[in-house]
C-alpha cells in the first residue's frame, strides 16, 4: 500500500476501491452514480456535484487517476501501478 492511499478521503477511496472492480481500469458512470458510489452524506445535491469533483482532483493529485467528464457521464481511468 503506499502512501496516498493512506491519506485518502473515505469518499475517495471508495470510487478507488470501485474503479479498482473493473478489470480494464476504466469506469464509465453518470455524476449522480458516482455521487451514490462515494457514499456522501447529508449533503444537498450541487453541493455533492462540487465534492465529487474535489474527489477526483484528490485522487488525480495522488497520481491514481486521470478522468474527464463527457456530457453527463465521467470517464476515470486507473493509472495506479498496483
Amino acid at each position: 500500500m503506499n502512501d496516498a492511499k493512506l491519506t485518502l478521503s473515505f469518499c475517495a477511496q471508495n470510487i478507488l476501491d470501485e474503479l479498482k472492480r473493473h478489470k480494464d481500469r476504466i469506469l464509465k458512470s453518470r455524476e449522480d452514480d458516482l455521487i451514490k458510489l462515494s457514499k456522501m452524506q447529508g449533503i444537498r445535491i450541487i453541493e455533492a456535484r462540487e465534492q465529487l469533483k474535489t474527489i477526483l482532483d484528490e485522487l488525480k493529485e495522488h497520481n491514481l487517476i486521470t478522468y474527464e467528464k463527457k456530457g453527463g457521464r465521467y470517464i476515470i481511468i486507473n493509472i495506479e501501478r498496483n
